[in-house]
């Protein structure tokens, strides 16, 4: 086989290969579901909430209870000259009880109070899950994205390097078709592939490492492939008002209005119903002497605490001002992020609907044109390696965008995730 027989067999075989790896190829898949179903069962943040939300809901049942009663025990009356219990009449052994009763409907407040506390806390729960799902999602897309973009880029560096090779043959053939800044480029833009992988295979790294933030590092060995999910768009729902977020804040609101009411209960005296029994025993005649029953109701007079009951009821007030506008801030905030998720995505499906149909297409052809002409000596090199360079960047940029896609898909769901729990009395 001559040299140049070599060289048309070399750009043969060049144009067969652009099109098997231009062919998609099988990923050895790590199901993004399984990602997020281990972040949510191995996050401490859960954990901890869980923990919260039982010890409120175990608080507020105490807290529905009236005070112990108190067992008085008590010998009135002893005379000190002989410390005799039949000197005296008025001696004798008593036995009390007292039960003391807060003030107005202190009682079922704070229970209400530690139940809209506790319910807020299941809310904030949901809350938490969606936004693990939110963000080991993108984390998951942008790896995919890294992931993907290698793939096509070791392509079309194994492709360069057989253009390279066929470079060199007709270079070093007895005709010169190649002149020898043909040859550089050709060995330039394999020099610049690399550069691109090296950086694409550190932004996959550094996604692995921030998803393990999330996801145990055991799921995350390196022979993993990442492939970019399709990950559909929740139902639109109209209002952000049943994001669990703001169920959360709504129930945060609640409570701080409960607490406000439960320090105007505070201006209202308490009072404790107490009742004894005296056991007397016989005087010095022998005669026996009548027991006594006593019984009483002390009130509380708040005389003294009017300045600190008014700041306490001035600090309730302030207190659900301040949820009520922190819950108007976060419903102002997810509408903003919703709608500013909807136009992108919109935006989005343009452009990938460009790409798809013109321009991966339309550089496609470009490549196959020149290298075609190239090869019958009626193009030039450098409009070879200028079409393969922007079918290159038209495939990345076509990932970058369905990479961006999913990634506000994944915002849009996270902003339309509703609740759908009932509060535990």
């Amino acid at each position: 086989m001559d040299q140049n027989t070599r060289i048309l067999h070399g750009t043969t075989c060049l144009i067969f290969s652009w099109a098997i790896l231009l062919t998609p190829t099988a990923f050895a898949e790590l199901s993004i579901g399984d990602a997020v179903q281990n972040a949510i069962d191995n996050d401490p943040w859960l954990d901890r909430s869980r923990a919260s939300e039982s010890a409120l809901r175990y608080e507020a049942k105490a807290a529905g209870q009236l005070p112990d009663p108190k067992l008085t025990l008590a010998i009135a009356n002893l005379p000190t000259d002989s410390f005799s219990f039949s000197q005296e009449p008025m001696t004798q052994v008593q036995v009390g009880i007292t039960q003391t009763f807060p003030a107005g409907q202190s009682l079922s407040l704070r229970q209400e109070r530690l139940q809209q506390l506790g319910y807020s806390e299941k809310l904030e729960q949901l809350a938490r899950k969606a936004l693990i799902e939110h963000e080991v999602s993108r984390l998951w897309v942008d790896i995919a994205r890294a992931d993907e973009s290698i793939r096509i880029i070791e392509s079309s560096r194994r492709l360069f390097e057989q253009l390279l090779q066929v470079t060199e043959a007709r270079y070093n053939s007895a005709t010169r078709q190649t002149r020898q800044q043909d040859v550089i480029r050709a060995q330039l833009e394999v020099s610049r592939l690399e550069d691109r992988l090296l950086q694409l295979k550190e932004d996959r790294d550094r996604g692995i490492s921030r998803l393990g933030r999330w996801v145990a590092f055991g799921l995350l060995t390196s022979d993993h492939k990442f492939p970019l999910p399709r990950i559909k768009a929740t139902q639109f729902t109209k209002s952000v008002l049943g994001h669990p977020d703001i169920l959360a804040l709504d129930q945060q609101v609640e409570a701080a209005r409960t607490g406000l009411e439960l320090s105007r209960e505070s201006t209202k005296p308490g009072w404790s119903l107490s009742s004894s029994y005296g056991r007397r025993d016989e005087d010095f005649n022998g005669r026996e002497l009548p027991d006594f029953f006593s019984v009483g109701v002390t009130v509380e007079l708040p005389f003294f605490r009017k300045h600190r009951q008014t700041k306490e009821i001035a600090a309730a007030a302030e207190r659900v001002v301040e949820r009520e506008a922190d819950r108007f801030l976060r419903v102002r905030e997810l509408n903003a992020q919703r709608q500013e998720a909807r136009t992108t995505i919109d935006r989005l499906n343009e452009q990938i609907q460009l790409y798809e149909q013109s321009l991966l297409p339309q550089s496609a052809a470009l490549s196959r044109a020149t290298l075609a002409a190239y090869q019958s000596d009626e193009g030039d090199f450098t409009d070879v390696t200028r079409a393969y360079i922007t079918e290159l960047d038209t495939r990345v940029q076509t990932v970058n965008l369905q990479a961006d896609h999913q990634r506000e898909i994944t915002t849009l769901n996270y902003l339309n995730a509703t609740a759908a729990v009932s509060p535990e009395k």
